[in-house]
């Protein structure tokens, strides 16, 4: 559980011009800071770790659903295999090598149900799936509120057959970092190479969610997105899709998610959380902020002075905490997670010849 920690004074970025009732808006540059390089200690630390961690098969769940009825469009000639480890220092369930894209439902109770649905997208570079504090408890977090989540597990890149060959991989992030290139226009550039794929991937599971909205009795008109990191980056990227049914209702980005492409009027609400020493992302958060911004989009952003890069769900004794609270009171602003608005979705099934 979110340890509740008491708000810091001047950290908190909800606050300032509204765009609607129920979503606030910040402005970026009163609340930018520099963030904080990434020491190569810290490289060296994360190489030596992930270089050391055991790998297992990746498990398989029975209710993992496969985005594609054959092989990924794009990938078709991947070879190499998914693996599984432990993060060595959080224990956490990483998996890379994806090569088959599936979505895992967490469906609520029926009496509990809200009729919403959030696809969760967790991040690790895409060379890594972060499948716990940035997936699953993510998953159960929003199931516990009566909301339908989807866990994502979409194609990264090849990062070799031994866990050493993933370290020196892995650890590449870190040289935007290094040279002041943004991930936006490196490793976590949707428009192309795997990155893109991915994003097919999302895309794919938004639209598959509408198409089956009536068997997970989910409202097609609240289906939304929260993305980690990588993961951010491919929400923005989907909320930019000039395809309605590729396009989430509402989209969260956790620490990422800019996008060159340019926001579209249509352009979904937008909820953005963030910490100041953020070395990797912070930056890109800012100019996410600002471009929904500047096309008139409403947008609610949060910044902490701390934290760093990769807290998902996990209690960092820092006020960062107390960003699912703020993410929850955002849902409820929009109605996304009204219970009375169950009749309003069977009226949307019946409408859009959903599959019930």
């Amino acid at each position: 559980m979110i340890e509740d920690l008491p708000a810091v004074p001047g950290t908190d970025a909800r606050h300032q011009q509204k765009e609607t009732p129920d979503i606030m808006t910040t402005n970026a540059s009163q609340t930018s800071a520099p963030p904080v390089e990434p020491p190569e200690e810290a490289v060296k630390a994360v190489l030596d770790a992930a270089a050391a961690a055991e790998t297992f098969d990746s498990p398989v769940s029975d209710d993992a659903i496969p985005l594609w009825p054959h092989a990924a469009p794009g990938s078709e000639d991947w070879t190499h295999r998914e693996q599984a480890f432990k993060d060595p220092v959080t224990g956490g369930l990483r998996i890379r090598n994806v090569v088959v894209p599936t979505i895992t439902p967490y469906l609520p109770e029926p009496a509990a149900a809200t009729g919403a649905a959030v696809i969760v997208a967790p991040g690790g570079g895409f060379f890594m799936l972060s499948m716990d504090n940035e997936g699953s408890d993510v998953a159960e977090w929003l199931r516990r509120r009566g909301v339908a989540a989807f866990l994502l597990k979409y194609r990264l890149k090849d990062s070799g057959p031994a866990q050493s060959d993933f370290a020196t991989s892995f650890v590449s992030i870190f040289a935007a970092a290094r040279t002041g290139e943004s991930p936006a226009g490196s490793v976590a550039d949707v428009t192309r190479g795997v990155p893109a794929l991915a994003l097919d991937d999302l895309r794919r599971a938004i639209a598959l969610l509408r198409e089956r909205a009536g068997e997970w009795r989910i409202d097609p008109g609240r289906v939304g997105v929260i993305g980690f990191s990588a993961g951010a980056y491919l929400s923005a990227g989907a909320a930019v899709s000039a395809q309605t049914r590729e396009r989430p209702d509402f989209v969260a980005c956790v620490y990422g998610g800019y996008s060159h492409v340019p926001v579209p009027e249509q352009a979904p609400p937008l909820f953005t959380t963030v910490a100041a020493d953020d070395s990797l992302c912070f930056a890109d958060t800012m100019r996410l902020i600002e471009a929904w911004q500047a096309a008139g989009r409403p947008v609610e952003a949060h910044v902490y002075p701390s934290g760093g890069h990769g807290f998902g769900l996990s209690s960092t004794g820092h006020a960062v905490d107390t960003w699912p609270e703020r993410f929850q009171d955002w849902l409820s602003g929009l109605g996304v997670i009204v219970a009375g608005r169950l009749d309003a979705m069977e009226q949307r099934i019946g409408s859009c010849g959903c599959r019930s």
